[in-house]
């Protein structure tokens, strides 16, 4: 698909996955594996950091960005942190802007 895409439109095609459905999925898991006495605020700084990744203007503000998120859910919820490097940090590129 990327090829004809490439033929079609130049060669630098970028197709990211559905937002709506890479935040849905993130959604399920924030409310399920972030369950403390202040969830509420982890739940809203997680959705404001995970904004930011997706909508980062460039690989090093992404990376600047991974290491603020890194740097906090590591020690307030590694389950998340987890979830969130072994099934979005390799597929960053196909649903970040940064690239």
């Amino acid at each position: 698909m990327n090829a004809i895409l490439s033929m079609m439109f130049g060669t630098k095609v970028q197709v990211l996955v559905c937002h709506w459905h890479i935040r849905r999925a993130w959604e399920k898991n924030i409310k399920s594996s972030i369950s403390t006495a202040d969830s509420k605020a982890l739940h809203k700084k997680a959705r404001v950091y995970l904004s930011s990744l997706m909508y980062a203007k460039d690989p090093e503000e992404f990376y600047v960005k991974w290491n603020e998120f890194r740097q906090c859910y590591l020690v307030e919820d590694i389950t998340f942190y987890t979830y969130m490097f072994d099934y979005y940090y390799p597929k960053r590129e196909k649903w970040s802007k940064a690239w």
